[in-house]
């Protein structure tokens, strides 16, 4: 019994964890799609106040802090592409806050805010994954849409 409710505690303290969004800089720091994905799983099974609050979580960030002015303020070992390339560390906040938003309006099913913010991301950053897998999905919505209409 006790190990169940210790299993259980571990389980509900990982999922606290991961429901705020930050900037991962490192390779092993929480990516924002974690919090996406929570909130599309609590959806699932029916807990869509809970989801909401996730993807309110995402889009109240990004409109927080989209014009930080970002340092580093540490030395880190693992950094990966910002000290080799020496990228505008205010530039990458914005492409990452509108990515949050464009996930967050994503999540509660406004896809032409996500759309817009999607667009913002590549606008700045044309390889980024996340952005561009799901403006593929958008714009496959829409093309559902359109021939379900017909």
């Amino acid at each position: 019994m006790k190990k169940h409710l210790l299993v259980y505690q571990r389980k509900k303290l990982k999922t606290k964890i991961f429901q705020k969004p930050l900037i991962s800089w490192c390779y092993n720091d929480q990516q924002p799609d974690t919090i996406f994905y929570q909130g599309l799983a609590l959806k699932k099974i029916g807990k869509i106040n809970e989801a909401n609050v996730r993807f309110q979580k995402l889009i109240d960030y990004g409109r927080s802090h989209i014009n930080d002015d970002v340092k580093i303020y540490y030395f880190a070992v693992s950094l990966p592409d910002l000290a080799v390339w020496e990228e505008n560390l205010n530039s990458r906040n914005k492409i990452h806050c509108n990515y949050l938003i464009a996930l967050g309006y994503f999540g509660i099913g406004d896809n032409e805010t996500s759309e817009m913010y999607f667009k913002k991301v590549t606008n700045r950053d044309y390889g980024h994954f996340g952005a561009n897998e799901d403006l593929i999905l958008i714009q496959s919505f829409k093309r559902k849409a359109i021939s379900n209409f017909d």
